[in-house]
């Protein structure tokens, strides 16, 4: 599926709400004119649903335009400031004219991609930071490192996997790394 590629927006840098996912489509595959017709996501870890349809659409589709050899779509969740974290499976009609110069109307595609903002922030800011900042006792903090390295590495396997296209047991995993998270953060309060 390296046709299409879809990374998480966690946040809007311009501190707006522009939060959501960029969907990358391969300009050789799918030329212009292209037009998204409709998308329609579910969180499968929460159960939530987004819908560009209907009289009032979840979430909102823009055409950013094409950027080297791929063309950004944006999709921004309506009136959230962060990405609930789960795995979320799009529903994506478009038109397109493909390869060959032929033109294909209301082509279904399913892909799946996974969202782990908080858990991002929480490894890559908040956690190194207490840990490197605070005095902890020497017993407990090694203790507190290997922890945080046991969540950041099956943090990365999660995001290495995702961006692969494998589905492995994403339910496990995401318990697990919150489990570890929730430890991390209690244990941090208790010891530092």
């Amino acid at each position: 599926m390296s046709s299409i590629r879809v990374q998480t927006s966690c946040c809007d840098p311009s501190g707006g709400t522009d939060i959501g996912f960029e969907i990358f489509l391969n300009t050789t595959i799918y030329a212009d004119p292209v037009n998204i017709d409709s998308i329609e996501l579910n969180n499968d870890t929460t159960g939530e649903s987004y819908t560009s349809l209907g009289a009032d659409p979840t979430l909102t589709i823009n055409d950013r335009g094409v950027f080297g050899s791929y063309r950004g779509i944006q999709v921004i969740l309506n009136d959230l400031t962060t990405v609930p974290e789960g795995r979320y499976c799009f529903a994506m009609i478009m038109d397109y004219t493909n390869d060959l110069g032929v033109p294909i109307s209301n082509q279904l595609f399913n892909f799946c991609k996974v969202s782990l903002c908080e858990s991002e922030a929480i490894l890559s800011k908040e956690l190194p930071d207490t840990l490197l900042s605070q005095e902890c006792p020497p017993e407990d903090c090694q203790d507190l490192k290997d922890k945080f390295w046991e969540a950041y590495t099956l943090y990365r396997a999660m995001k290495i996997a995702d961006s692969c296209d494998l589905d492995v047991a994403w339910d496990n995993s995401f318990s697990k790394l919150k489990g570890l998270l929730a430890i991390l953060k209690k244990e941090l309060c208790l010891n530092c």
